[in-house]
C-alpha cells in the first residue's frame, strides 16, 4: 500500500454500480464475501474510479463524465452521489487484502469492504485500535470529506472494489450508462485475508 502515499489523486462526487438490469430502487448485492467457513457475508459492488490515462489526465472526460465506458461486470452502469454509500467520513473502509495484487488480465483492483461507524460503537464490546487508520477521514487509499466529495489515488490500471453490505437505495432520478460489455468475470467469492478487516466483520455479522 506504500505506493498509494505520493500518488497523484482524482475527486469525485459519485460512485457507480455495475448491474444488467434498469430501473433498480436498490443495489444489487450479488457479491459474496467469505472468511473461512465462519462467514458469508452479500455485499453489493460500487467502483468510483474514472478512466485515466497512464499521465492522469482522464482519457474521456467528455463521455460519461470519465467514467469508464466498458466493463467486465455488466452492461449498465447507475451513478449515485457518493454520501447515498458512503454515508460518513467517520465510517470505515477497509481492504480486504494485506497486499495490492495484480491479476492476470494484467490490471489491479483494490477490494474494500465498508463498515458504519455507528454499527461498531453499537455491537462491537471491544473497540480495535488497528480499525482508525481506515477511516475514511484518513483512509490512505480512499479519502471522503463532509460535502461527499471522494479522493482516490491514480496509478495506471489500479481500480477500486468498493463493497457494502447495507442496503443501498437508488433514487428514480438516477443516471443510468449504457457500458459496452467485455466477456463476463465469473462470480466467486471475495475472500477476507486482511486481519482487521476479519476481526469487524466476524463482530459485526456473527450469524452470517
Amino acid at each position: 500500500m506504500d505506493q498509494l502515499k505520493d500518488a497523484p489523486r482524482h475527486t469525485v462526487e459519485n460512485v457507480y454500480h455495475a448491474t444488467d438490469k434498469e430501473g433498480l430502487t436498490e443495489a444489487e448485492q450479488l457479491d459474496m464475501l467469505t472468511i473461512g467457513e465462519k462467514l458469508s457475508l452479500r455485499c453489493s459492488h460500487f467502483s468510483c474510479r474514472l478512466w485515466h490515462r497512464d499521465s492522469g489526465e482522464l482519457a474521456s472526460p467528455d463521455e460519461n463524465d470519465g467514467r469508464p465506458t466498458v466493463s467486465p461486470w455488466a452492461s449498465n452502469h447507475v451513478v449515485i452521489p457518493t454520501l447515498h454509500v458512503l454515508e460518513n467520513p467517520d465510517d470505515f473502509l477497509i481492504p480486504l487484502k494485506k497486499d495490492i495484487r495484480r491479476n492476470t488480465g494484467g490490471r489491479t483492483d483494490i477490494e474494500m469492504v465498508y463498515i458504519r461507524c455507528n454499527y461498531v460503537l453499537e455491537k462491537l464490546d471491544t473497540p480495535y485500535r488497528d480499525l482508525h487508520e481506515w477511516q475514511l477521514s484518513r483512509n490512505p487509499i480512499i479519502q471522503l470529506e463532509r460535502n461527499g466529495r471522494l479522493h482516490y489515488p491514480v496509478l495506471p490500471d489500479l481500480w477500486f472494489i468498493i463493497l457494502t453490505p447495507y442496503n443501498v437505495p437508488i433514487s428514480g432520478d438516477a443516471k443510468w450508462e449504457k457500458d459496452l460489455r467485455t466477456k463476463r468475470q465469473k462470480s466467486k467469492p471475495r475472500v477476507v485475508e486482511h486481519d482487521v478487516a476479519k476481526k469487524v466483520l466476524e463482530g459485526l455479522f456473527p450469524s452470517n
